[in-house]
């Protein structure tokens, strides 16, 4: 399999050329507006979840819940930002891709990166998954980007091309160590919630025979507050997720290609779930409870950016997976994809 991505690499790697450009692709002047409000909304998102963090522990135990609550979260951030690459590739496994096996992936990765104006190119692994999945582990000099054989068998040059950009997007903006950072702090909020629930009982007790204790309203909060950071989280990874998509697209200057891939990696999915469960309807999951967005509006997103001058667009496999898209044509009016 590693033989024949490298014969269908080597045959299209100068598509690569078609799109080189400075560090950020071609960025228009909106992508970059658009790119600050999601840095703004990012920020907001973690506040309000080290908001919510702060709060429980000072409902536990005032202000110096405060200080523990941000001191434990400071350490185990610590300690899941320096966990051994190897530790996590083996608990995946997933294993190291040489830079002879195949070449001309890791000639793909090196002109991204320098496009992007990383110093370190990630490591590249693959692993043995059905399903085709891309992403992205560790940070640094550990950077590693985990892609499936089912994914590389059934992508083209240009396909593959969006998809590592996406990878490198994350990379380059630093969307691992903020998730990890929201990771933390909804552990910890989950921590104190359990914490929380035995003060909800006490007091109830305590009320019962007559003793005032802790306030039930701020106890409840804790209750709540699982959910409430569950649901910070998703949002944070969505919106880091959905831009990942439109500065990859800048980044390749591609961006039917990446709808392309994503149509397909959709498509992969529902047959490997209509073989398993043949009789079961398939689930749409509401937008609110999903840690990406979906992907007939990352597709939609991507279709609506415009295709640069002599990049030619990409399969009909996008075009295909969303037929109700209407884009904007000329003097405003609408036209069908």
């Amino acid at each position: 399999m590693l033989i024949k991505v490298a014969v269908m690499l080597d045959r299209y790697q100068h598509h690569i050329s078609l799109v080189a450009s400075p560090r950020g692709g071609w960025v228009s002047v909106e992508g970059e507006h658009r790119r600050r409000r999601s840095q703004i909304h990012s920020a907001l998102l973690l506040m309000a979840m080290a908001a919510l963090l702060s709060y429980c522990g000072w409902i536990v135990a005032e202000w110096d819940g405060i200080v523990w609550s941000l001191f434990a979260g400071a350490a185990t951030l610590a300690l899941v930002r320096h966990m051994p690459r190897g530790l996590v590739l083996r608990a995946i496994g997933a294993r190291p891709v040489s830079r002879s096996d195949p070449r001309a992936l890791y000639d793909m990765l090196d002109a991204l990166c320098q496009r992007a104006g990383l110093e370190r190119v990630p490591l590249l692994c693959w692993a043995g998954e059905r399903a085709p999945v891309a992403f992205t582990v560790g940070q640094g000099e550990a950077t590693t980007i985990v892609l499936s054989a089912a994914l590389v068998r059934g992508m083209t040059l240009r396909e593959m091309q969006g998809i590592l950009a996406h990878e490198i997007v994350h990379v380059r903006n630093g969307d691992i160590a903020l998730m990890q950072l929201a990771m933390v702090a909804g552990r910890l909020t989950r921590l104190l919630s359990q914490v929380g629930l035995v003060l909800v009982f006490f007091s109830l007790f305590m009320r019962v025979v007559a003793v005032h204790m802790l306030p039930i309203a701020p106890l409840m909060i804790l209750i709540v507050a699982p959910i409430a950071v569950s649901m910070l989280q998703l949002a944070l990874s969505r919106a880091r997720e959905g831009e990942a998509d439109l500065e990859a697209a800048e980044l390749t200057g591609d961006p039917h290609a990446l709808a392309s891939a994503l149509a397909k990696m959709r498509r992969h999915e529902q047959m490997l779930l209509r073989g398993r469960f043949p009789t079961v309807a398939p689930l749409r999951i509401p937008s609110l409870f999903r840690d990406h967005p979906a992907t007939e509006e990352r597709i939609r997103a991507l279709l609506a950016m415009p295709q640069p001058p002599g990049v030619d667009a990409a399969d009909d496999d996008a075009v295909e997976f969303a037929p109700d898209y209407e884009a904007r044509g000329p003097w405003g009016r609408r036209r069908r994809l």
